[in-house]
Protein backbone atom coordinates (compact mmCIF):
# COMPACT_ATOMS: atom_id res chain seq x y z
CA UNK A 1 0.00 0.00 0.00
CA UNK A 2 1.56 3.61 -0.97
CA UNK A 3 2.22 5.52 1.92
CA UNK A 4 0.28 8.98 2.41
CA UNK A 5 1.59 12.09 1.26
CA UNK A 6 1.70 13.49 4.44
CA UNK A 7 4.33 10.77 5.79
CA UNK A 8 6.70 12.38 2.90
CA UNK A 9 6.23 15.55 3.30
CA UNK A 10 6.99 15.16 7.26
CA UNK A 11 10.08 13.88 6.80
CA UNK A 12 12.37 17.02 5.83
CA UNK A 13 10.80 18.56 8.72
CA UNK A 14 11.46 15.97 11.14
CA UNK A 15 15.34 16.17 9.84
CA UNK A 16 14.69 19.99 10.31
CA UNK A 17 14.23 20.09 13.64
CA UNK A 18 16.26 17.41 14.73
CA UNK A 19 19.38 19.22 12.92
CA UNK A 20 18.72 22.85 14.28
CA UNK A 21 19.29 22.19 17.60
CA UNK A 22 22.00 20.39 16.75
CA UNK A 23 23.81 23.70 14.94
CA UNK A 24 22.70 26.03 18.39
CA UNK A 25 24.65 23.57 20.03
CA UNK A 26 27.47 24.11 17.86
CA UNK A 27 27.36 27.44 17.73
CA UNK A 28 27.01 28.15 21.81
CA UNK A 29 30.44 25.57 21.91
CA UNK A 30 33.27 27.69 23.24
CA UNK A 31 35.51 29.09 20.27
CA UNK A 32 38.62 27.35 21.03
CA UNK A 33 37.00 23.77 21.29
CA UNK A 34 36.83 23.27 17.84
CA UNK A 35 36.50 18.69 17.83
CA UNK A 36 32.85 19.91 20.12
CA UNK A 37 31.56 21.79 17.06
CA UNK A 38 32.50 19.09 14.76
CA UNK A 39 30.88 16.53 16.43
CA UNK A 40 27.81 18.12 17.30
CA UNK A 41 27.86 19.49 13.47
CA UNK A 42 28.64 15.38 12.55
CA UNK A 43 25.75 14.17 14.37
CA UNK A 44 23.39 16.51 13.02
CA UNK A 45 24.15 15.81 9.02
CA UNK A 46 23.87 12.17 10.13
CA UNK A 47 20.71 12.60 11.29
CA UNK A 48 19.33 13.35 7.80
CA UNK A 49 22.19 11.67 5.45
CA UNK A 50 24.85 8.91 4.97
CA UNK A 51 27.83 9.51 7.21
CA UNK A 52 31.09 10.17 4.92
CA UNK A 53 33.99 7.70 4.65
CA UNK A 54 36.67 8.72 7.29
CA UNK A 55 40.01 10.12 5.77
CA UNK A 56 43.15 8.06 5.88
CA UNK A 57 44.83 8.86 9.18
CA UNK A 58 47.93 10.81 8.71
CA UNK A 59 51.03 10.62 10.93
CA UNK A 60 50.95 14.09 13.25
CA UNK A 61 53.36 16.54 12.81
CA UNK A 62 55.88 16.01 15.99
CA UNK A 63 55.36 18.82 18.67
CA UNK A 64 57.60 21.38 19.15
CA UNK A 65 57.87 23.05 22.74
CA UNK A 66 58.89 26.86 23.06
CA UNK A 67 61.48 25.97 25.24
CA UNK A 68 62.95 23.41 22.70
CA UNK A 69 62.39 25.94 19.58
CA UNK A 70 64.52 28.35 22.23
CA UNK A 71 67.44 25.61 22.61
CA UNK A 72 67.37 24.74 19.12
CA UNK A 73 67.81 28.32 18.11
CA UNK A 74 70.45 28.97 20.64
CA UNK A 75 72.40 25.91 19.29
CA UNK A 76 71.88 26.49 15.37
CA UNK A 77 70.67 29.70 14.35
CA UNK A 78 73.34 30.96 12.12
CA UNK A 79 72.28 34.30 12.95
CA UNK A 80 73.84 33.66 16.51
CA UNK A 81 76.97 31.72 15.39
CA UNK A 82 77.82 35.36 13.89
CA UNK A 83 77.46 37.21 16.93
CA UNK A 84 79.37 34.17 18.99
CA UNK A 85 82.25 34.54 16.17
CA UNK A 86 82.29 38.57 16.84
CA UNK A 87 82.42 37.89 20.50
CA UNK A 88 85.38 36.07 19.85
CA UNK A 89 86.97 38.89 18.33
CA UNK A 90 86.91 41.23 20.95
CA UNK A 91 87.88 38.48 23.66
CA UNK A 92 90.92 37.76 21.63
CA UNK A 93 91.53 42.13 21.10
CA UNK A 94 91.23 41.91 24.83
CA UNK A 95 93.77 39.59 25.33
CA UNK A 96 95.67 41.37 23.52
CA UNK A 97 95.47 44.39 25.04
CA UNK A 98 95.85 42.55 28.41
CA UNK A 99 99.58 42.95 30.05
CA UNK A 100 101.63 39.54 29.85
CA UNK A 101 104.97 38.70 29.18
CA UNK A 102 104.73 38.69 25.18
CA UNK A 103 108.02 39.66 24.43
CA UNK A 104 108.72 41.34 20.90
CA UNK A 105 111.57 38.76 18.80
CA UNK A 106 112.96 39.96 15.86
CA UNK A 107 115.68 38.40 13.55
CA UNK A 108 118.11 40.60 11.10
CA UNK A 109 120.23 39.38 8.81
CA UNK A 110 122.57 41.59 6.52
CA UNK A 111 125.29 41.24 3.94
CA UNK A 112 127.83 43.91 3.82
CA UNK A 113 130.66 43.75 0.67
CA UNK A 114 133.15 46.98 1.41
CA UNK A 115 136.55 48.22 0.21
CA UNK A 116 138.89 48.36 0.91
CA UNK A 117 139.95 46.01 4.19
CA UNK A 118 141.55 47.43 7.13
CA UNK A 119 143.96 46.01 9.17
CA UNK A 120 145.39 46.44 12.79
CA UNK A 121 148.31 49.11 12.54
CA UNK A 122 151.44 47.02 13.57
CA UNK A 123 150.17 43.60 13.43
CA UNK A 124 149.42 41.78 9.73
CA UNK A 125 146.40 39.66 8.84
CA UNK A 126 144.65 41.42 11.93
CA UNK A 127 141.49 42.24 10.11
CA UNK A 128 139.51 45.26 11.34
CA UNK A 129 136.99 46.12 8.63
CA UNK A 130 137.06 43.01 6.21
CA UNK A 131 135.78 42.88 2.32
CA UNK A 132 132.82 40.98 3.59
CA UNK A 133 130.66 41.56 6.58
CA UNK A 134 128.11 38.72 7.15
CA UNK A 135 125.61 39.48 10.38
CA UNK A 136 122.57 37.48 12.09
CA UNK A 137 121.18 39.18 15.24
CA UNK A 138 117.94 37.98 16.89
CA UNK A 139 116.84 40.66 19.49
CA UNK A 140 114.22 40.65 22.55
CA UNK A 141 112.07 43.62 23.89
CA UNK A 142 109.72 43.87 26.78
CA UNK A 143 107.88 46.24 28.04
CA UNK A 144 108.20 46.39 31.84
CA UNK A 145 106.78 49.18 33.44
CA UNK A 146 104.59 52.55 32.64
CA UNK A 147 105.00 54.90 35.16
CA UNK A 148 101.34 56.62 35.50
CA UNK A 149 99.61 53.72 34.23
CA UNK A 150 98.86 51.59 37.68
CA UNK A 151 96.45 49.02 36.83
CA UNK A 152 95.16 51.28 33.49
CA UNK A 153 95.85 48.07 31.36
CA UNK A 154 93.95 45.33 32.86
CA UNK A 155 90.88 47.29 33.94
CA UNK A 156 90.87 48.36 30.02
CA UNK A 157 91.55 44.61 28.92
CA UNK A 158 89.06 43.50 31.60
CA UNK A 159 86.29 46.17 29.99
CA UNK A 160 87.07 45.02 26.26
CA UNK A 161 86.05 41.65 27.50
CA UNK A 162 82.84 42.59 29.31
CA UNK A 163 81.71 44.25 26.40
CA UNK A 164 82.47 42.21 24.26
CA UNK A 165 80.31 39.21 25.94
CA UNK A 166 77.19 42.16 26.59
CA UNK A 167 76.79 42.24 22.86
CA UNK A 168 76.60 38.91 22.72
CA UNK A 169 74.11 38.79 25.28
CA UNK A 170 72.07 41.23 23.28
CA UNK A 171 72.45 39.11 20.52
CA UNK A 172 71.16 35.77 22.15
CA UNK A 173 68.54 38.04 23.67
CA UNK A 174 67.53 39.27 20.33
CA UNK A 175 67.26 35.56 18.96
CA UNK A 176 65.25 34.69 21.73
CA UNK A 177 62.72 37.38 21.22
CA UNK A 178 62.57 36.26 17.90
CA UNK A 179 61.75 32.82 17.97
CA UNK A 180 59.06 33.50 21.21
CA UNK A 181 57.38 36.09 18.71
CA UNK A 182 57.78 33.78 15.32
CA UNK A 183 56.40 30.92 17.64
CA UNK A 184 53.30 33.06 18.91
CA UNK A 185 52.36 33.77 15.73
CA UNK A 186 52.15 30.00 14.64
CA UNK A 187 49.39 29.74 17.70
CA UNK A 188 47.75 32.80 16.28
CA UNK A 189 47.41 31.28 12.68
CA UNK A 190 45.85 28.00 13.87
CA UNK A 191 43.67 30.30 15.96
CA UNK A 192 42.85 32.09 12.69
CA UNK A 193 42.39 28.76 10.89
CA UNK A 194 40.03 26.76 13.65
CA UNK A 195 37.81 30.15 13.70
CA UNK A 196 38.15 29.67 9.62
CA UNK A 197 37.40 26.16 10.02
CA UNK A 198 34.64 26.70 11.93
CA UNK A 199 33.07 29.54 9.81
CA UNK A 200 32.78 26.41 6.89
CA UNK A 201 31.45 24.51 9.03
CA UNK A 202 28.42 27.20 9.94
CA UNK A 203 28.11 28.11 6.23
CA UNK A 204 27.79 24.55 5.01
CA UNK A 205 25.17 23.73 7.54
CA UNK A 206 23.46 27.01 6.56
CA UNK A 207 23.28 25.79 2.63
CA UNK A 208 21.73 22.21 4.05
CA UNK A 209 19.37 23.60 6.09
CA UNK A 210 18.89 26.25 3.48
CA UNK A 211 18.17 23.26 0.91
CA UNK A 212 15.67 21.78 3.35
CA UNK A 213 14.00 25.12 3.99
CA UNK A 214 13.97 25.87 0.12
CA UNK A 215 12.35 22.49 -0.82
CA UNK A 216 9.53 23.18 1.98
CA UNK A 217 8.88 26.62 -0.24
CA UNK A 218 10.35 28.99 2.96
CA UNK A 219 13.22 30.14 0.68
CA UNK A 220 13.68 30.95 -2.58
CA UNK A 221 16.39 29.88 -5.35
CA UNK A 222 18.24 33.13 -5.04
CA UNK A 223 18.52 32.30 -1.07
CA UNK A 224 20.25 28.94 -1.89
CA UNK A 225 22.75 30.66 -4.48
CA UNK A 226 24.02 33.04 -1.80
CA UNK A 227 23.98 30.17 0.83
CA UNK A 228 26.13 28.50 -1.34
CA UNK A 229 28.33 32.22 -2.40
CA UNK A 230 28.88 32.73 1.37
CA UNK A 231 30.52 28.47 1.80
CA UNK A 232 32.46 29.54 -1.15
CA UNK A 233 33.80 32.45 0.78
CA UNK A 234 34.47 30.96 4.12
CA UNK A 235 36.30 28.26 2.27
CA UNK A 236 38.71 30.92 0.74
CA UNK A 237 39.21 32.32 3.58
CA UNK A 238 40.38 28.75 5.48
CA UNK A 239 42.58 28.51 2.56
CA UNK A 240 43.88 32.04 3.40
CA UNK A 241 44.28 30.57 6.88
CA UNK A 242 46.11 27.60 6.39
CA UNK A 243 48.72 28.91 4.03
CA UNK A 244 49.42 31.58 6.98
CA UNK A 245 50.04 28.20 9.09
CA UNK A 246 52.28 27.37 6.80
CA UNK A 247 54.05 30.53 6.33
CA UNK A 248 54.70 31.45 10.14
CA UNK A 249 56.14 27.68 10.32
CA UNK A 250 58.24 28.42 7.27
CA UNK A 251 59.52 31.45 9.73
CA UNK A 252 60.01 29.48 12.49
CA UNK A 253 62.18 27.40 10.83
CA UNK A 254 63.86 29.65 9.25
CA UNK A 255 64.93 31.13 13.38
CA UNK A 256 65.65 27.75 13.95
CA UNK A 257 68.32 27.36 11.03
CA UNK A 258 66.60 24.57 9.34
CA UNK A 259 64.44 23.32 6.38
CA UNK A 260 61.53 25.99 6.30
CA UNK A 261 59.52 23.01 5.09
CA UNK A 262 60.28 20.78 8.46
CA UNK A 263 56.71 19.89 9.88
CA UNK A 264 56.23 20.44 13.26
CA UNK A 265 53.13 21.25 15.71
CA UNK A 266 52.99 24.18 18.76
CA UNK A 267 52.47 23.04 22.00
CA UNK A 268 49.19 24.10 23.22
CA UNK A 269 49.36 27.55 25.06
CA UNK A 270 47.29 28.21 27.75
CA UNK A 271 48.07 30.55 30.25
CA UNK A 272 47.39 34.56 30.20
CA UNK A 273 50.27 36.85 31.39
CA UNK A 274 50.16 38.15 34.87
CA UNK A 275 49.82 42.09 34.99
CA UNK A 276 53.77 43.24 34.79
CA UNK A 277 53.72 45.30 38.04
CA UNK A 278 54.44 49.12 38.53
CA UNK A 279 56.39 51.22 35.97
CA UNK A 280 58.91 52.27 38.48
CA UNK A 281 60.16 48.72 39.38
CA UNK A 282 60.18 47.56 35.65
CA UNK A 283 62.43 50.66 35.26
CA UNK A 284 65.02 49.79 37.66
CA UNK A 285 65.29 46.53 36.84
CA UNK A 286 65.78 46.93 32.93
CA UNK A 287 68.17 49.77 33.79
CA UNK A 288 70.00 46.98 35.54
CA UNK A 289 69.94 43.50 33.44
CA UNK A 290 69.75 45.29 29.76
CA UNK A 291 73.31 44.04 28.16
CA UNK A 292 72.94 47.05 26.19
CA UNK A 293 73.18 49.07 29.04
CA UNK A 294 75.82 47.07 30.38
CA UNK A 295 77.93 47.27 27.26
CA UNK A 296 77.89 50.95 27.34
CA UNK A 297 78.77 50.77 31.04
CA UNK A 298 82.15 48.50 30.48
CA UNK A 299 83.19 50.76 27.18
CA UNK A 300 83.08 53.86 29.49
CA UNK A 301 85.27 51.49 31.91
CA UNK A 302 87.55 51.24 28.91
CA UNK A 303 87.50 54.96 28.10
CA UNK A 304 88.60 55.99 31.69
CA UNK A 305 91.25 53.36 31.10
CA UNK A 306 92.13 54.91 28.04
CA UNK A 307 92.23 58.42 29.10
CA UNK A 308 94.82 57.48 31.91
CA UNK A 309 97.14 55.85 29.50
CA UNK A 310 97.01 58.73 27.39
CA UNK A 311 98.35 60.90 30.11
CA UNK A 312 100.67 58.60 31.07
CA UNK A 313 102.32 58.53 27.67
CA UNK A 314 104.31 61.38 29.10
CA UNK A 315 105.86 59.21 31.70
CA UNK A 316 108.85 57.13 31.40
CA UNK A 317 108.76 53.73 29.97
CA UNK A 318 110.89 50.81 31.40
CA UNK A 319 111.95 47.84 28.56
CA UNK A 320 113.91 44.90 28.76
CA UNK A 321 116.02 44.21 25.89
CA UNK A 322 118.72 41.11 24.69
CA UNK A 323 120.19 40.19 21.94
CA UNK A 324 122.40 37.74 20.26
CA UNK A 325 124.36 38.30 17.55
CA UNK A 326 126.28 35.70 15.11
CA UNK A 327 128.81 37.80 12.96
CA UNK A 328 132.07 37.82 10.45
CA UNK A 329 134.97 37.75 13.39
CA UNK A 330 137.47 40.82 13.14
CA UNK A 331 139.91 41.57 15.35
CA UNK A 332 138.05 43.96 17.71
CA UNK A 333 134.57 42.00 17.17
CA UNK A 334 133.83 38.27 18.54
CA UNK A 335 132.19 36.09 15.93
CA UNK A 336 129.49 35.43 18.41
CA UNK A 337 128.32 37.55 21.71
CA UNK A 338 124.89 38.12 23.50
CA UNK A 339 123.51 41.44 25.18
CA UNK A 340 120.77 42.05 28.11
CA UNK A 341 119.80 45.09 29.87
CA UNK A 342 117.39 47.72 30.83
CA UNK A 343 116.50 50.96 29.08
CA UNK A 344 114.26 53.43 30.44
CA UNK A 345 112.58 55.64 27.44
CA UNK A 346 111.11 59.04 28.71
CA UNK A 347 109.40 61.15 25.33
CA UNK A 348 110.58 64.87 24.90
CA UNK A 349 109.08 66.22 22.24
CA UNK A 350 105.78 65.10 22.04
CA UNK A 351 103.26 67.02 23.55
CA UNK A 352 100.98 68.02 20.94
CA UNK A 353 100.12 64.58 19.98
CA UNK A 354 99.77 63.27 23.68
CA UNK A 355 97.08 66.03 24.52
CA UNK A 356 95.53 65.33 21.07
CA UNK A 357 95.01 61.33 22.56
CA UNK A 358 93.96 62.65 25.81
CA UNK A 359 90.90 64.87 24.58
CA UNK A 360 90.37 62.57 22.20
CA UNK A 361 89.58 59.78 25.18
CA UNK A 362 88.12 62.37 26.68
CA UNK A 363 85.02 63.17 24.13
CA UNK A 364 85.12 59.29 23.56
CA UNK A 365 84.09 59.17 27.49
CA UNK A 366 81.33 61.71 27.26
CA UNK A 367 80.09 60.46 24.21
CA UNK A 368 79.38 56.83 26.31
CA UNK A 369 77.97 58.72 28.99
CA UNK A 370 75.28 60.56 26.83
CA UNK A 371 74.78 57.53 24.76
CA UNK A 372 74.09 55.72 28.18
CA UNK A 373 71.04 58.76 29.20
CA UNK A 374 69.56 58.42 25.86
CA UNK A 375 69.45 54.42 26.22
CA UNK A 376 67.88 54.77 29.63
CA UNK A 377 65.50 56.67 28.16
CA UNK A 378 64.55 54.68 25.67
CA UNK A 379 64.58 51.44 27.75
CA UNK A 380 62.41 53.38 29.75
CA UNK A 381 59.78 54.41 27.22
CA UNK A 382 59.97 50.66 25.85
CA UNK A 383 59.04 49.17 29.17
CA UNK A 384 55.80 51.12 29.35
CA UNK A 385 55.00 50.68 25.90
CA UNK A 386 55.15 47.16 26.27
CA UNK A 387 53.31 47.12 29.40
CA UNK A 388 49.97 49.87 28.19
CA UNK A 389 49.96 47.34 25.30
CA UNK A 390 49.54 44.23 27.86
CA UNK A 391 47.05 46.39 29.72
CA UNK A 392 45.01 47.13 26.28
CA UNK A 393 45.24 43.62 24.79
CA UNK A 394 43.70 42.24 28.33
CA UNK A 395 41.17 45.05 27.97
CA UNK A 396 40.85 44.01 24.49
CA UNK A 397 40.53 40.34 25.41
CA UNK A 398 37.76 40.80 28.28
CA UNK A 399 35.49 42.87 25.28
CA UNK A 400 36.19 40.30 22.36
CA UNK A 401 34.73 37.47 25.31
CA UNK A 402 31.54 40.11 25.87
CA UNK A 403 31.52 40.14 21.92
CA UNK A 404 31.66 36.49 21.19
CA UNK A 405 28.73 35.84 23.90
CA UNK A 406 26.57 38.25 22.09
CA UNK A 407 27.34 37.21 18.68
CA UNK A 408 26.24 33.89 19.61
CA UNK A 409 22.89 34.65 20.76
CA UNK A 410 22.41 37.28 17.95
CA UNK A 411 23.82 34.10 15.78
CA UNK A 412 20.79 32.02 17.56
CA UNK A 413 18.41 33.71 17.28
CA UNK A 414 19.21 34.46 13.40
CA UNK A 415 19.07 30.42 12.74
CA UNK A 416 15.53 30.38 14.75
CA UNK A 417 14.14 32.90 12.51
CA UNK A 418 15.68 31.21 9.42
CA UNK A 419 14.05 28.11 10.38
CA UNK A 420 10.66 29.88 10.53
CA UNK A 421 11.39 31.61 7.63
CA UNK A 422 11.56 35.32 9.09
CA UNK A 423 15.49 35.74 8.09
CA UNK A 424 17.23 36.03 5.01
CA UNK A 425 20.44 35.20 3.84
CA UNK A 426 21.88 38.51 4.31
CA UNK A 427 21.23 38.15 7.80
CA UNK A 428 22.20 34.72 8.87
CA UNK A 429 25.60 35.65 6.44
CA UNK A 430 26.27 38.91 8.66
CA UNK A 431 25.66 37.06 11.76
CA UNK A 432 28.24 34.15 10.51
CA UNK A 433 30.86 36.76 10.13
CA UNK A 434 29.65 38.84 13.50
CA UNK A 435 30.50 35.69 15.46
CA UNK A 436 33.91 34.87 13.51
CA UNK A 437 34.70 38.63 13.86
CA UNK A 438 34.93 38.57 17.47
CA UNK A 439 36.13 34.79 17.70
CA UNK A 440 38.74 36.24 15.62
CA UNK A 441 39.48 39.19 18.01
CA UNK A 442 39.66 36.98 21.21
CA UNK A 443 42.35 35.17 19.28
CA UNK A 444 44.03 38.23 18.32
CA UNK A 445 43.81 40.11 21.53
CA UNK A 446 45.45 36.93 23.05
CA UNK A 447 48.10 36.86 21.25
CA UNK A 448 49.01 40.28 21.34
CA UNK A 449 48.70 40.14 24.91
CA UNK A 450 51.38 37.25 25.28
CA UNK A 451 53.30 39.00 22.33
CA UNK A 452 53.57 41.99 24.57
CA UNK A 453 54.78 40.08 27.71
CA UNK A 454 57.38 38.78 25.71
CA UNK A 455 58.57 41.85 24.24
CA UNK A 456 58.24 43.35 27.68
CA UNK A 457 60.74 40.49 28.61
CA UNK A 458 63.10 41.45 26.44
CA UNK A 459 62.83 45.54 27.22
CA UNK A 460 63.59 44.05 31.28
CA UNK A 461 66.67 41.97 29.45
CA UNK A 462 64.79 38.63 30.24
CA UNK A 463 64.76 35.76 28.26
CA UNK A 464 63.45 32.09 27.87
CA UNK A 465 66.21 30.04 28.36
CA UNK A 466 66.78 26.34 28.31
Amino acid sequence: MDRPATSLCCLPLACLLTCVPALLGCIGSPAHASPVLSSAVTGARGSCTSRQPAAPATEPAPVLTLQEAVALALKQSPTLEAARRERNVGLVNADRARPAFRPEVSATASQVIRTPRVDLPGRPDEVVLPNSISRLEIGLRQPLYQFGAGGAPGRRASAIAAAAESRYRKSELDLILEVREGYLDVIRAGAYSEVASQGVELARENVRLTALLQERGFQAEVDGLEARRALLEAESGLLQAENGIELARGNVNRILGRSIDTPFAPASVTEIPDDPGPLNELVRLAASRRPEAQGLRHNMEEAEAGIQLAKALRQPRVNLEAGYALQTPTALVPRSGVTAGLSITLPLFDGALRSFNIREAEERLAQIKSGLRALEDGIALEVQQQRLAMVAARKRLEFANGAIDAARKVHEITMLKLERGHAIQAEVLNARLSLQRALTERATAETDLRLAAVRLDRALGNGVKP
